[in-house]
């Protein structure tokens, strides 16, 4: 009868006080551990400004209608709540990299397919959002907010932000999919063959 391994991704045998040890692990790692510190801090930011934006304002004298970019819609928090979960899972692939812990390479991969999608659905909306304040300052054109609606600035934002969030998935993928794609890379240069 065969017995199924109760680890699938076993652990690796190491001297911490190694010379020799590879130093992209600890790299790769903090990277992955401060990316996703910096995405939770924006992530739960930027949701609570949304929510909260409203509230200010409808206090505020002459705001008159709010813009659509400074309401949260049904998409934006879904995807802000997605993105806050992707950094926590970010953070996890990174301290198990950082461990030099095998499970850190899948679930590096797994971050990278799953944040790449959100953040093509991310620009899409924002795009689509942006189109729509330029609408609605044209129907309220006497609006505070409607001054530089029309400006190219926030497109070209939108695309460097989405530029800026596809990189570091785009690299994972890269670098766990193909370069250290070994659980054994963590501890040495060579790829250790096994019988």
């Amino acid at each position: 009868m065969t017995t199924l391994p109760t680890d699938p991704i076993p652990a690796l045998s190491f001297d911490p006080s190694d010379p020799m040890l590879p130093g992209w692990p600890k790299v790769v790692g903090m990277t992955s551990i401060i990316w996703g510190a910096l995405g939770l801090l924006c992530n739960l930011g930027g949701i609570g400004c949304m929510a909260l934006v409203p509230m200010f304002m409808a206090s505020a004298p002459d705001a008159g209608e709010l813009p659509p970019t400074m309401r949260l819609d049904p998409i934006q928090l879904a995807l802000g709540v997605a993105g806050t979960a992707m950094t926590i899972f970010l953070i996890v692939a990174g301290v198990a990299t950082r461990r030099r812990r095998p499970v850190g390479q899948p679930l590096h991969l797994a971050y990278a397919a799953i944040s790449l999608p959100l953040v093509i659905v991310g620009t899409i909306h924002a795009v689509q959002k942006n189109a729509t304040m330029v609408q609605w300052a044209q129907d309220n054109p006497a609006s505070p907010f409607a001054k530089g609606a029309d400006s190219p600035m926030a497109l070209i934002i939108t695309a460097a932000m989405g530029i800026l969030f596809t990189a570091y998935p785009v690299f994972l993928l890269i670098w766990f999919g193909a370069v250290k794609r070994h659980a054994t890379d963590l501890v040495a240069s060579v790829p250790i063959s096994t019988p």
